[in-house]
């Protein structure tokens, strides 16, 4: 067997004895027996409203909430775009509504 050696001198890497993938396995199966003692578990976690309540309020605080200049002129856009949506499909709709009724003689 060749053995590779890496050009840096000081670079690290998995060690022969113990390499990546076994401790990797290892992981594996803890992570495993500790799914397996949830799934086989009876007991029902108790409902907490406090903790909740608390929970609830950090993940709100990391909320990154936009400012009122930002909320105006996103409606702003969101409105703009509507209407020039509207007005589009408006003028197709009328369009094809002329063709059809000269195609089937419905208009004299």
């Amino acid at each position: 067997m060749v053995e590779h050696r890496s050009p840096k001198p000081g670079a690290v890497g998995s060690s022969p004895p113990t390499p990546a993938s076994l401790w990797r396995q290892s992981e594996m199966r803890e992570m495993m027996a500790n799914d397996a003692n949830v799934i086989n578990s009876n007991k029902k976690p108790r409902f907490n409203p406090m903790v909740f309540i608390r929970e609830t309020q950090r993940e709100i605080s990391k909320v990154t909430w936009p400012t009122r200049k930002e909320t105006v002129m996103t409606t702003v856009m969101i409105v703009v775009m509507a209407l020039i949506t509207g007005v589009f499909f408006f003028g197709v709709d009328t369009i094809l509504g002329y063709i059809i009724g000269h195609l089937l003689n419905m208009n004299s």
